[in-house]
């Protein structure tokens, strides 16, 4: 069993490096600092799993974060679903920006059977609020992501501390605890920034 998930996480670790060199290099204008937090919000349209409502402009929504190694999501009015182990793995990948300008945070989770995938990732390495750069959630009847044209989608990181420890998969080893909120694109519907997604990370490894 150990074998096994040590494979699907080396394989995840190799899918995001593959992902996000590719997506630097083609998605322009992507965030690169710290987004200052403020008190507006921002207005959502209704999706096929999403609801109409307003986000918060920080990234906290109304998701607690969990226990250790557990990822929360709620999407719409659906009910909180949570991401635990040892039923799910997770993994936290950190990757040099082409610009320079610093470091990426990637957390993902999966289970065994891959039926289920989450992984969001912003730019930096320390406690902050960020704009979300790419998202990714898909389980049976949901595949959510995100798009070019979001602009209300953010994460607050409560506390991260975190060292790369495989330069190759650009995996790292440490803590990551905060919480996300804002809208997706439900590519089902085709239908941009659709669907609020809110939620909640604590990883460690």
């Amino acid at each position: 069993m150990s074998i096994y998930f040590s494979m699907k996480k080396t394989l995840l670790n190799c899918l995001y490096a593959a992902l996000i060199l590719t997506s630097c290099t083609k998605m322009p204008g992507h965030y690169t600092g710290i987004v200052a937090k403020t008190t507006t919000t921002s207005s959502g349209t209704t999706g096929s799993t999403g609801s109409t409502g307003s986000s918060s402009s920080d990234g906290v929504g109304p998701v607690a974060i969990g226990a250790t190694n557990t990822v929360i999501f709620k999407i719409g009015n659906d009910a909180e679903k949570a991401l635990s182990s040892p039923s799910y793995v997770f993994a936290i990948n950190s990757l040099a920006l082409s610009s320079g300008s610093g470091y990426s945070t990637s957390v993902s989770s999966f289970d065994m059977l891959f039926t289920t995938y989450f992984s969001i990732d912003y730019t930096g390495t320390s406690a902050g609020t960020y704009k979300v750069r790419f998202f990714h959630l898909t389980m049976t009847g949901v595949d959510l992501q995100q798009t070019g044209a979001t602009s209300t989608f953010k994460t607050k990181v409560i506390s991260e501390s975190i060292a790369v420890s495989n330069t190759q998969s650009n995996e790292a080893r440490g803590t990551v605890k905060g919480t996300f909120d804002g809208y997706v694109t439900d590519t089902k519907s085709a239908k941009s920034d659709s669907v609020r997604v809110s939620g909640s990370f604590n990883i460690s490894n």
